[in-house]
C-alpha cells in the first residue's frame, strides 16, 4: 500500500456513508493498478478492471454501550411554595390553640422535607445508549485489496498461447529456426516481444531450456531456439548440439 492509497482509505472510513466510500475508494486503487500495469494484454486488463469495479469490500463492526448521566433539574418554581408551607407552619405554632400548633408542625416537617428535598444534591440520572463502531481500519482494507489483486494479476500468467494455443507458438518457433531472412527474424522476435515472449539461443547458462545432444559439431549449436515468457519461465523447449566426446 502506498500512503496516497492508505490516505484515501483513512478518508473513506471517516465519511457519512463509510460503506459506499470504501467500496468505491477500493474499487479506484484496484483498477489503477491494473491500468499501470506492465503487462501487454490490455484486452485482458479491461476485463480484470471490469470484474475490480464490481467487487464489495465488507466492513467488521462493534457494538459500543454508553452511559450518559442526565443531572436531574430542580423544580425552582416550587420552593417558594414549600417556604410558605414551612413559615406557615411556624406562625401557626405560635398560636394557644393546641390544634393550630399541631396543625403547624405538621406544615413545619413537611415543607422542611419538601425543600430538603429539592436543594440537596441528587444522583444524576443516566441513560443507556449502544452505537456501531467501525473496526476495519486502512492497514486491513489494504490487506484485503494486496489479496484481492494478487488474485486477479495471476490470469496474467495465464496466456492462451502458453496453453490452448500451445501448437501456434511451437509452429511461429520452427518458423524462426528455419526462416533465412534476418528482417522477418527481426520482426517476429519484435512481435513475440510485444505479447511478453523472447526467442532465446543455447548458452550454457540456460541450457534447462534447451533438449541437447551430441553431434560433429565444432561448437555448441542452437538448431531450434527455445521461447521463454517475461518471467523467464520457458514455454517451448529449444534443441541445440554439443560436439561429441
Amino acid at each position: 500500500m502506498t500512503e496516497k492509497e492508505t490516505d484515501l482509505l483513512r478518508q473513506a472510513l471517516k465519511s457519512d456513508q463509510p460503506k459506499e466510500r470504501v467500496d468505491e475508494q477500493c474499487r479506484r486503487i484496484l483498477c489503477e493498478r491494473l491500468q499501470w500495469d506492465d503487462q501487454p494484454d490490455r484486452e485482458l486488463s479491461c476485463l480484470l478492471q471490469n470484474i475490480a469495479k464490481s467487487l464489495h469490500f465488507p466492513l467488521n463492526y462493534k457494538i459500543v454501550s454508553e452511559t450518559d448521566a442526565v443531572p436531574a433539574q430542580p423544580a425552582n418554581g416550587k420552593l417558594w411554595m414549600f417556604a410558605a408551607i414551612v413559615l406557615v407552619g411556624i406562625i401557626a405554632n405560635l398560636s394557644d390553640s393546641m390544634v393550630m400548633r399541631i396543625v403547624g408542625l405538621i406544615a413545619i416537617l413537611a415543607g422542611g422535607y419538601a425543600l430538603a428535598a429539592k436543594t440537596l444534591p441528587h444522583r444524576p440520572a443516566s441513560s443507556t445508549s449502544t452505537r456501531l463502531i467501525i473496526e476495519t481500519t486502512p492497514d486491513s482494507l489494504g490487506e484485503q485489496i494486496d489479496s484481492v489483486y494478487a488474485t486477479l494479476t495471476a490470469f496474467y500468467r495465464y496466456h492462451q498461447l502458453d496453453n490452448r494455443h500451445i501448437q501456434l507458438m511451437r509452429w511461429l518457433q520452427d518458423y524462426y529456426a528455419e526462416c533465412s531472412s534476418v528482417k522477418d527474424k527481426d520482426r517476429l522476435a519484435r512481435l513475440m516481444r510485444s505479447y511478453g515472449y523472447e526467442f532465446v539461443e543455447f548458452s550454457h547458462e540456460c541450457i534447462n531450456y534447451f533438449d541437447v545432444f551430441e553431434s560433429k559439431v565444432e561448437a555448441p549449436t542452437t538448431t531450434v531456439p527455445a521461447i521463454i515468457n517475461k518471467y523467464k519461465v520457458c514455454v517451448c523447449k529449444g534443441s541445440a548440439v554439443m560436439p561429441m566426446n
